[in-house]
């Protein structure tokens, strides 16, 4: 398990620091409960990771993530994941 700290989050885009390196790819799928099969675009420099992309504002809407939540991110394995989580602030 992987967990993100929310540094800014609006319709554009999801913006992380992460403590530990865990992903190197162009975007992250998952299969979201709600909104089912999801791709977000992502972008990384240093501990800094985006989230963005057309899913990115479904996922956005659904769940109005903020600054200062955490996001956990659990079963990695190429370009996907089991669960990208929300956990409040």
């Amino acid at each position: 398990m992987v967990r993100l700290l929310v540094d800014e989050a609006n319709e554009r885009q999801l913006k992380v620091t992460f403590t530990e390196p865990f992903l190197r790819a162009r975007e992250l799928m998952f299969n979201d409960a709600g909104l089912g099969p999801l791709t977000f675009r992502c972008a990384q420099r240093g501990n800094k990771m985006t989230f963005s992309g057309a899913d990115w504002l479904k996922y956005q809407q659904r769940y109005g993530i903020r600054g200062g939540d955490t996001i956990s991110i659990e079963g990695i394995a190429n370009n996907q994941c089991e669960t990208f989580e929300v956990i409040r602030a």
